[in-house]
C-alpha cells in the first residue's frame, strides 16, 4: 500500500501511499518525474496519471497531497506510457495513441492538450533537448518536434539512419554535448547533435570554420559560446550590418555566409556580436570570409 519510497543521503527510508493509488499484479507504475514544485509524477497502466507532494516533510505525511488523472478523462482513454518535463515546466504525456501536454503542472487536474504533430503514433519514450525540442520514440523511429510540438522538424528510423530498427524503447540526451543516445532491442545508437546547452555567461566565442569558404562543403559558420537566447549581428569592419538573426537557443548558432539579401557576402573580414536581449551581456568575435 506505500508504493512510492524516498531515500535520504544519510540512507533512511520513508514510503509514501493512498487509498488513490492501489495497486495490483496488473497495475504497476510505469514511468516517473519531478516537477519544479517538487509534485512527483507516475503512471500506472491502464489508469492514467498519479501526482504525490509531501510538501517538503518526509516524516510528516499528513499534509501529502494525492490526486489522479484518469485516462478516460485527461488523455482520450489511451494507456500512458512515457513522460517528461521540459524546459518550460510543462509535462509530456506519451500514450498508445499521441502525446498530451499538461501546461500547469501547479494545477495538476487543469486541461490536458493534444500534440497535433504527434496525434497517431504510440509513444515508447520522450526525451527533452538542450532548446526544448522533443525527442519522440516510437515504433517507427525517433520523430523530433519544434518546442511547442506544432511542427515535425525530422525523423530517424532505420532507413534513412544507422538505427538497427525503427522500434526505439528509450532515448536520453545530454545537453554538454548535444549526444542524443536511442536504445532499441538490438542495444544503442548515438547522434551528435548542435543543440548543447547554453553558456551561462560569455566568455569567448569560438567561430569555425575559419576562414569560412562558402563554396566548401562546410556551407555555414559556427558560433559557439552563446548564451541561451542569444542575439547575433554580422558586422562589416566598416559597421554596416550584413545579417541579423536569433540563435536556436542553445550554446551554438549559424550563419549562413548571406546578407539580409540573401546573396552571399563578398570576401572579406567580418565582425560577429552575441548579445542578451537588454544588451548586458555582449561577446565579439571576426571571421574571414574567403569566396573563390
Amino acid at each position: 500500500d506505500q508504493p512510492i519510497i524516498a531515500i535520504t543521503p544519510e540512507g533512511v527510508w520513508h514510503h509514501f501511499g493512498n487509498s488513490i493509488l492501489q495497486l495490483d499484479g496488473d497495475a504497476f507504475l510505469i514511468d516517473g518525474l519531478v516537477d519544479q514544485y517538487d509534485t512527483k509524477w507516475c503512471s500506472v497502466n491502464f489508469r492514467g496519471v498519479y501526482y504525490f507532494n509531501n510538501n517538503g516533510t518526509l516524516e510528516n505525511t499528513s499534509d501529502d497531497i494525492w490526486g489522479y488523472l484518469p485516462s478516460n478523462n485527461y488523455f482520450n482513454g489511451q494507456d500512458v506510457t512515457a513522460m517528461a518535463l521540459d524546459n518550460r515546466g510543462e509535462i509530456w504525456v506519451g500514450t498508445t495513441f499521441g502525446v498530451y501536454i499538461i501546461q500547469e503542472p501547479g494545477r495538476p487536474q487543469s486541461p490536458t492538450y493534444p500534440v497535433f504533430s504527434l496525434r497517431l503514433q504510440s509513444i515508447n519514450c520522450i526525451a527533452v533537448d538542450a532548446v526544448n525540442q522533443k525527442w519522440v520514440g516510437t515504433s517507427q523511429g525517433v520523430f523530433v518536434t519544434t518546442p511547442d510540438g506544432s511542427i515535425f522538424i525530422r525523423q530517424y528510423d532505420s532507413k534513412n539512419s544507422p538505427l538497427p530498427t525503427d522500434n526505439v524503447i528509450s532515448i536520453t540526451i545530454d545537453d554538454k554535448s548535444g549526444i542524443v543516445y536511442m536504445g532499441t532491442e538490438f542495444g544503442l545508437s548515438t547522434l551528435k547533435t548542435e543543440f548543447v546547452e547554453p553558456a551561462k555567461s560569455f566568455n569567448e566565442l569560438f567561430v569555425y570554420p575559419n576562414p569560412f569558404i562558402p563554396s566548401q562543403s562546410s556551407d555555414r559558420v559556427s558560433i559557439d559560446g552563446l548564451i541561451e537566447d542569444s542575439l547575433i549581428k554580422i558586422l562589416t569592419v566598416n559597421g554596416k550590418l550584413v545579417s541579423e538573426f536569433a540563435s536556436p537557443g542553445g550554446r551554438i548558432a549559424f550563419w549562413d555566409g548571406k546578407d539580409l539579401d540573401g546573396s552571399i557576402v563578398p570576401s572579406g573580414v567580418y565582425i560577429i556580436i552575441a548579445y542578451d536581449e537588454n544588451a548586458d551581456n555582449v561577446a565579439t568575435s571576426k571571421v574571414a570570409v574567403i569566396r573563390k
